[in-house]
């Protein structure tokens, strides 16, 4: 007997007086009892895969305490038709991520729903080649191959993958096609790209607003170009950097040339006025390497100095202030870097000697010194751990670095498994910690995905809703997960 009919029966005896004590029972009308409503449940399988993608649905696991399943009805998120049954199957027919809603309804009327998600995948269009460098910012990645061959995956809704469209892609795609590339960068915010080719010439592509392709236009808000266009000048560049909204280069022979917007003075030119084209780093100072983030620039002398400019309202100037500067400034403490690269709010470096530094923001423990105190470093501050670094590249509140031995360590927040460190979410890290694996990276570039470059392989990890991971999805990673299309 179910509990609704146990009840019925209990009631009914109630009300006439059954079980004895003799007369007197009470006439009073008695409620109907409430009906409980029905529990929707269903399971699927598989859960992800490449289009067209066939998906069982198994909703008989739904139940009704006290009653009976009068109906199912599916919706699929993609478009079709609702469906209806206990049990059926659908196909997917293009990539993206479904919300699937299930919705039961019983005897008397009274529905409840439940969903889940599918992920269907987008497969490679092309092969990469052996990569030899990869870089990203704000979701988006570009790869470099040995080959010179440029891949882009990511968002694209401003032209920034080089592909000739605006179709976002969740597995790499040849990028600026017709140009073999020593360098690419991605903007950390601005939806653009800009790289360097292996004879010196710099092309940007993407959004144009405010002059950040250096091409000499000033496009108004939402306008982009989806192939390269050449910087003008005329320069041969070494080395080339995307930031927020604004980009930088050095020329052969040291000079530093920067572009686009400079409310805070990241052009370094000693003023506050954007530009089109690319205009000379003031201080006659001779670069070897320049990196960029927001409304930040960095860049390492060829003695091995350390100077930065722009917004240092976190510390991340690394002067011992928050003052903004329009002009390059010595990173405090008298270190000699061999490399240096710019984060959200966060700048870190390595010495000539292998030590790391991090200075800015460290909120999430971004810094790697074992605490969150200080919040906010406005001076190089040692990362804890005592490792030999080659490289320490700060992201979107997390920080990744390698070792002279080829070993991935990240610190900081772990919301997506941008951290790599395995379950996710978890609570900050304020020390390093290994990627999980035992791959021998060249370099990590961090972000809000985190993407290495391990025996000519590339491999992300992180938050996937945007297609940064690249492996067709759009599935967070907590552990570094190998590119799509690779050889």
């Amino acid at each position: 007997m179910n509990r609704k009919t146990s009840l019925v029966a209990l009631l009914g005896l109630l009300a006439c007086g059954c079980g004895g004590g003799g007369g007197g029972g009470d006439s009073s009308p008695v409620a109907e009892p409430r009906n409980l409503p029905p529990v929707a449940s269903f399971t699927m399988a598989p859960s992800s895969g490449a289009a067209p993608l066939t998906v069982q649905f198994d909703g008989s696991a739904s139940s009704d305490d006290g009653g009976s399943l009068a109906g199912y009805s599916w919706n699929f998120g993609d478009g079709s038709a609702p469906d209806s049954g206990a049990v059926i199957s659908h196909t997917f027919q293009s990539d993206g991520t479904y919300t699937v809603t299930l919705r039961v309804t019983d005897n008397t009327g009274a529905t409840a729903s439940t969903t889940r998600q599918v992920s269907v995948a987008q497969t490679a269009t092309t092969t990469l080649t052996k990569v030899a460098a990869i870089d990203n910012g704000d979701m988006t990645v570009c790869a470099v191959g040995v080959d010179g061959g440029a891949w882009c995956w990511g968002p694209n809704d401003f032209g920034q993958l080089g592909t000739g469209d605006v179709v976002q892609a969740f597995a790499p795609r040849n990028a600026a096609e017709g140009h073999l590339f020593r360098k690419v960068s991605v903007s950390t915010g601005g939806a653009f790209t800009c790289g360097i080719t292996t004879a010196g010439s710099a092309y940007c592509w993407g959004n144009q607003e405010g002059g950040r392709l250096g091409d000499g236009t000033a496009g108004p808000s939402g306008q982009y170009v989806t192939t390269p266009m050449a910087v003008s000048g005329g320069h041969s560049f070494t080395d080339i950097a995307a930031g927020g909204d604004h980009a930088c280069a050095i020329a052969a022979g040291g000079a530093a040339y920067c572009w686009g917007h400079n409310e805070r003075g990241q052009l370094g030119t000693g003023s506050f006025a954007n530009s089109t084209v690319p205009v000379a780093v003031s201080g006659g100072l001779s670069f070897r390497s320049i990196t960029t983030h927001q409304m930040v620039t960095c860049g390492i002398t060829d003695d091995g100095t350390g100077y930065c400019w722009g917004n240092g309202s976190e510390g991340n100037l690394g002067t011992g202030s928050k003052s903004s500067s329009n002009v390059p400034v010595p990173i405090r403490g008298g270190l000699r870097f061999s490399s240096l690269q710019l984060g959200v709010w966060t700048a870190c470096g390595v010495t000539t000697s292998s030590e790391g530094y991090c200075w800015g923001s460290n909120g999430s423990g971004e810094l790697g010194i074992g605490s969150k105190t200080p919040a906010e470093a406005l001076e190089p501050v040692r990362v804890a751990g005592g490792h030999a670094w080659k490289s320490i590249s700060p992201g979107v509140a997390v920080t990744c670095g390698v070792t002279t031995a080829g070993r991935g360590y990240c610190w900081g927040g772990n919301a997506w498994g941008e951290r790599g460190d395995g379950p996710f979410p978890a609570p900050d890290v304020t020390s390093p910690v290994p990627v999980v694996g035992d791959l021998v990276f060249d370099s990590i570039d961090a972000d809000w995905c985190s993407c290495g470059v391990a025996g000519d392989v590339a491999y992300c990890w992180g938050p996937g809703s945007e297609g940064c991971i690249g492996d067709g999805g759009r599935v967070n990673r907590g552990v570094p997960t190998r590119v799509a299309g690779q050889q």
